[in-house]
């Protein structure tokens, strides 16, 4: 590869230049942009210039710009000889013209009309020449632009969604088990997003998905004969069963350990109750096949046999046959959902005349495909000659189609030059593709590299060329290589002075493992440091070093005291900012963040979303309060409580956002907001806090993406729920990327994308021993040994160990080229910290310094002397230019307290001698169940289950499933007055709630049902307490009644389990749950109690989907759940409420029941949906007992 001298290039044929980081790229561009100006005599409009951003094309068109002035200024200077020495590759390419009035002339020609330079990104170049050659591309003249697709996927796979459940031939089997495995439509759509729309070979080959369907009938209906016969066995020979797992001699009790055999059981337990066969085999079910047995029998002794054995053995064998089968439905499901998907998009953009950042790109490609596109391609060749791509290691396969399409073919007076540096190809997220930039490197007629760095200082410049040249295969990727450079005649001009003396430029702090950040191994050494450790002490220590560096008089840059904005801290990701923002904020440095998150994933997005929903739904106080609380009003408890003690005063609250929302309807979002945010002290609140600034610069960005979208979006509904759909999918679109919140001088935090083509004079790097982002759960993406691009989706094992070598390789490959940018954006000072950090093996870092595979890189068994030593080798063989050292001791110490200065001596740490009582604790029926925390109002069942599919044909089991069904149902029941509903006011109120909850199904084809179902409901007659709902009027109802009540005596799952061993119908309440226990409050929400003929009700609601709402369909969802187990805890808490309130009070003549509701089930006059039990008063009174006997708090 040849060095570039700009000037004597060749201008014509396919050119690459490789710049790396540092070396002039941007000269390159002008003096080569100059060159065609005055050899060739191009005007600024025929020269193509290309980059990758909109902010970078103006960027470089200024350059252009300011190289043409220098230029000029050149030409008519008097003293040639001083531009000569300050630029001698410009000046003498000019004075060796010997052209000066003429080319001076000409350059303030071009200079006069810059405006018209053809400087684009690659979709404006792509827009610009669709939209004048629309009748060669076939783009229609009214199309629109949208920056995202991520609406537009989200319908196309709710789409999907509706039509695969829909359909009535695909086995209710195998519905479940997609459903299982991909969750919703929105899961699915994460699946199936990566690299959706790029010509991809999906890997392994399957059939249609409706094949594979078919083909598994037969073997499902086996599996359902095997279940048959398994659950008859079970019946018959539980007991044998459980005796011989739990008791029988012979067996090999380290296979058949207590905790194994009592999952077996449960396994067992499970398979029989389910109404259907499972698809999967349960943890530890392979004990209960016969073959199991006799492997793991002990040597000598009879292995025991029981007919259920052999049963669930035969299961067990259908199961296991099915896994590839199913595993390659799942590959051809996703298949299937992906061309659904892609298909639906292309079709709604068409329809709406819509076109996406990519089209434009394959819209291109395709115009310039056969004879007419030649010709097409002859056309731009004339317009521009020559074409100038910069940032080509971050373009793709449709591009470079582009412009080979274009300038591929050898004409006098054309030429194509492409720049860009392969190790810094860090876009692949994007889409960018490394393996294109080495295809278009093999098709260059001519390769160059530029070898001077003018960014950093001359030992700087060494210490990376050590580094990188550390392994002959540095970047991993076959055709990268890492070519050392030269510092610059002027690198070290403005050198960095700390206390008088320069520091050593790359600097590599050790991170040292001690019994505050690592376990103490066996043989009385520390093992790994825990990465969380580690970062808080690299975070500290680095604050630290800033600290000192700012203090006055201590360092320097260039005769100049150095400046908070000349330091860079660099991140990975946007989620590391927090521990640097702590340390910094601790030693009382202000910073700001630069990163490539989307503000739609910060609070405030969240904030804003409720604060705008309260403005729409005033009325209701519920919300109001809520907003009030956020932060973005900041109101306190205690000052909501003092509002709504005082109708005075809270009445003006109330009406003030009445005067928002009419203000709203009357002249839109902004008028309004604006208001709102100057009335409601929102600015001045914000700042008040720690991170004020960066809270504020992304509340006003979302409010300008408002106004943007309430352009389209007019309705105040609509608009919010606009903004629901962007926090869901979190586009990091331009225009949602997160804003600089100050232009302040102030230490800068960046992520390592964001850093790309900026420079700072001090780089920290805290972080590297963390640069793995962990294994990614399929599909993976990766290049094969042709180049093609794969996506593997799974189901096949020799292609999945390929797969995942492959896609591991090609992500440590981009991983080393984020670390090469991230450690030359720094010109004077780069500190990196490292030490034996858990997973730091797996870095980029790693691989550059240890010998070993990719992702081990053979660092695993270092001690902490052998894990320094590739670095101490660097540092001895260049002592000038890398320094491996303890980071200094704070020079900056924390300001004492004013009491403690005024004694002169530290703040001392008080001694704790209380106990704290480690199992007291706040619990509830969820935390017993699934070991969650205090219940929220339970609307549903548990969280980890999926519901059965929506039976077809049924358009109330059609209505939405998920917790914001759950919610709305809850939330509309308990505002209901049963007595005095009226269908057209029930339908208001649904569609009000369905806009707050987000389920715009229930405003359209989800409406009828909805009031369907709430009135079969109110209509059925509740049997044992002889009464609907709908005859209850509101004083014999109380609704969502919160509760806490004490648990004195100490909880465990074996207690429970004595209580309720003598009452048959609640004995099993009890079995398979492994709380700890504890003793304190158990806390919860009973959805309804209700009164009649002298008894007390409590009523849950369920609007979970279920096979069978008959009495055995609805006794299996309540024993599968644990809701039994609920129904005690509620009733215990109705129980001791009641103790309270009635003086006489007796359980057996005032405790009516418990009923359990399954609303989408019931009829009237059916008695479907419904499940009731009465506790036994001698039950109630045990459970008091034995929890204490306290009463209700």
């Amino acid at each position: 590869m040849k060095n570039l001298e700009p000037f004597r290039m060749p201008l014509q044929g396919i050119n690459l230049i490789e710049a790396s980081a540092g070396t002039g790229k941007t000269y390159s561009i002008t003096s080569l942009y100059l060159r065609l100006l005055l050899e060739q005599g191009l005007l600024v409009e025929e020269i193509l210039v290309v980059t990758f951003t909109v902010a970078a094309t103006e960027e470089l068109r200024e350059r252009i710009r300011k190289r043409i002035v220098q230029a000029l200024d050149y030409l008519e200077a008097e003293e040639r000889s001083k531009c000569l020495k300050e630029d001698e590759a410009l000046a003498g390419w000019l004075y060796g013209r010997n052209r000066a009035e003429e080319d001076a002339a000409r350059l303030r020609a071009m200079l006069a009309s810059m405006d018209s330079a053809a400087v684009f990104t690659i979709h404006g170049f792509c827009q610009r020449m669709l939209a004048e050659h629309a009748f060669e591309s076939g783009l229609a003249f009214d199309q629109e632009f949208i920056e995202s697709e991520d609406l537009l996927r989200l319908e196309a796979a709710q789409d999907f969604w509706r039509k695969w459940f829909g359909d009535e031939t695909l086995h209710p089997l195998l519905a479940q088990w997609l459903y299982d495995r991909h969750g919703d439509p929105e899961q699915l759509l994460k699946t199936i997003a990566v690299r959706l729309g790029e010509p991809l070979a999906l890997l392994p080959e399957t059939p249609p998905v409706e094949e594979i369907a078919s083909g598994l009938v037969s073997t499902l209906e086996t599996l359902e004969k095997a279940q048959d016969e398994l659950k008859e066995s079970w019946a018959e020979q539980h007991q044998a069963v459980v005796e011989i797992l739990r008791n029988d001699p012979a067996l090999n009790r380290r296979s058949y350990g207590a905790g194994a055999v009592e999952k077996a059981i449960a396994a067992a337990e499970q398979l029989c109750a389910s109404a259907t066969p499972l698809l999967e085999p349960l943890e530890k079910q392979e004990l209960l096949c016969a073959d199991t047995l006799a492997q793991k029998t002990k040597k000598g002794k009879v292995t025991p046999t029981n007919p259920f054995f052999e049963a669930a053995g035969a299961y067990t064998a259908i199961q296991v046959s099915l896994r590839t089968e199913l595993e390659l439905l799942s590959v051809a499901f996703q298949k299937a959902a992906r061309t659904f998907v892609q298909k639906h998009i292309e079709e709604r953009k068409r329809a709406a005349h819509q076109l996406y950042f990519n089209d434009l790109l394959l819209r291109m490609e395709e115009s310039l495909r056969g004879e007419p596109g030649r010709g097409f391609a002859r056309h731009l060749r004339r317009r521009y000659p020559v074409a100038l791509i910069d940032e080509f290691q971050d373009t793709d396969a449709v591009q470079y189609s582009i412009f080979r399409a274009i300038y591929g073919v050898q004409e006098a007076g054309t030429g194509l030059c492409l720049i860009g540096d392969p190790k810094q190809a860090i876009y692949g997220f994007r889409g960018g593709d490394i393996f294109t930039y080495l295809a278009a490197a093999r098709d260059a007629s001519r390769r160059y590299s530029l070898g001077t760095n003018w960014r950093s200082g001359s030992r700087l410049v060494e210490a990376v060329n050590r580094l990188f040249g550390n392994r002959a295969d540095a970047f991993l990727q076959p055709g990268i290589e890492y070519h050392a450079v030269e510092p610059s005649p002027r690198a070290d001009d403005e050198p960095l002075l700390l206390d008088g003396a320069e520091p050593v430029p790359l600097q590599f702090w050790r991170l040292h493992a001690h019994e505050g950040n690592a376990s103490l191994k066996k043989d009385g050494t520390f093992g790994s440091i825990r990465v969380g450790d580690a970062r808080i002490e690299a975070a500290a220590q680095v604050a630290g070093h800033i600290a000192a560096l700012l203090q006055p008089g201590r360092a320097t840059l260039g005769g100049e005291p150095l400046q908070a904005r000349d330091i860079a801290i660099l991140v990975r990701r946007h989620k590391d900012t927090p521990y640097i923002r702590e340390a910094l904020r601790q030693r009382g440095i202000n910073s700001v963040t630069l990163t490539e998150e989307s503000v739609f994933s910060t609070e405030e997005a969240a904030s804003l979303q409720h604060l705008l929903q309260a403005v729409i739904d005033c009325e209701d106080e519920g919300l109001l309060r809520y907003a009030l609380a956020d932060r973005l009003l900041g109101r306190t408890a205690r000052e909501i409580d003092a509002l709504l003690r005082d109708d005075d005063a809270w009445e003006p609250v109330q009406q003030r956002f009445f005067g928002y929302r009419e203000l709203w309807r009357e002249r839109g979002f902004i008028p309004a907001f604006q208001k709102l945010f100057r009335e409601e002290g929102i600015a001045q609140r914000l700042l008040t806090e720690e991170d004020g600034e960066r809270r504020l610069a992304n509340l006003l960005q979302l409010m300008e993406l408002l106004q943007q979208a309430a352009r389209t979006r007019p309705g105040m509904e609509e608009l919010v729920r606009w903004l629901a759909d962007e926090r869901e999918l979190a586009g990091k679109y331009e225009e949602a990327k997160l804003r600089l919140e100050s232009d302040e001088g102030l230490v800068k935090i960046v992520t390592l994308h964001a850093s790309k083509g900026l420079e700072y004079p001090v780089v920290y790097i805290p972080f590297p021993f963390a640069d793995d982002v962990g294994r990614k759960e399929k599909p993976w993406f990766y290049h094969d040994a042709q180049g093609r691009p794969c996506l593997y989706l799974g189901g096949d094992e020799a292609l999945e160990a390929e797969a995942e070598q492959r896609a591991g390789e090609e992500s440590l490959a981009e991983r080393l080229r984020l670390l090469y940018v991230a450690v030359t954006r720094a010109a004077r000072l780069c500190v990196l910290s490292w030490g034996k950090v858990n997973g730091a093996g797996k870095s980029a870092l790693a691989w550059l310094l240890y010998p070993g595979d990719p992702g081990a890189a053979g660092m695993k068994d270092l001690d902490e002397q052998a894990l320094f030593e590739p670095l101490e080798r660097l540092s001895a063989e260049a002592p000038e230019a890398i320094e491996v050292r303890d980071p200094s001791p704070a020079t900056s110490p924390e300001p004492l307290a004013a009491g403690e200065r005024e004694r002169g001596s530290p703040p001392r740490v008080r001694h704790f001698s209380a106990v704290i009582e480690r199992n007291w604790r706040v619990s509830s029926y969820s935390a017993l169940v699934r070991g969650g925390g205090s219940d929220q109002p339970d609307f549903d069942a548990a969280p980890a289950e999926r519901e059965s599919p929506a039976l077809p044909g049924d358009p109330i089991q059609a209505l939405p499933a998920g917790s914001d069904f759950g919610l709305l149902t809850h939330k509309l029941l308990e505002e209901l007055d049963f007595s005095r509903v009226e269908d057209e006011a029930l339908r208001e109120q649904i569609r009000r709630l369905s806009r707050r909850y987000g389920l715009s199904t229930l405003r359209e084809q989800g409406l009828e049902p909805m009031v369907e179902m709430i009135g079969n409901l109110l209509d059925t007659i509740l049997p044992q307490a002889g009464i609907s709902l709908r005859q209850l009027g509101s004083e014999e109802r109380l609704d969502e009644m919160e509760f806490h009540f004490s648990v004195a005596a100490v909880a465990a799952p074996q207690m429970l389990q004595r209580i309720l061993q003598p009452f048959p119908h609640w004995k099993q309440a009890a079995d398979h749950l492994n709380f700890a226990a504890f003793r304190g409050l158990m806390h919860g929400y009973i959805d309804l109690v209700f009164r009649h003929g002298g008894r007390y009700y409590l009523a849950d609601y369920k609007s979970n989907r279920l096979d069978d709402y008959g009495p055995e369909g609805v006794e299996e969802a309540m024993a599968a759940h644990h809701y039994p187990l609920q129904a005690l805890i509620y009733s215990l808490a109705l129980h001791r409420h009641l103790c309270q309130k009635l003086a006489d009070y007796d359980p057996g003549r005032h405790f009516g029941g418990v009923f359990y509701l399954f609303t989408r089930g019931m009829r009237p006059g059916t008695g479907r949906g419904i499940w009731f039990r009465r506790p036994e008063p001698e039950l109630l009174e045990a459970l008091d007992q034995a929890f204490g006997g306290g009463l209700p708090a």
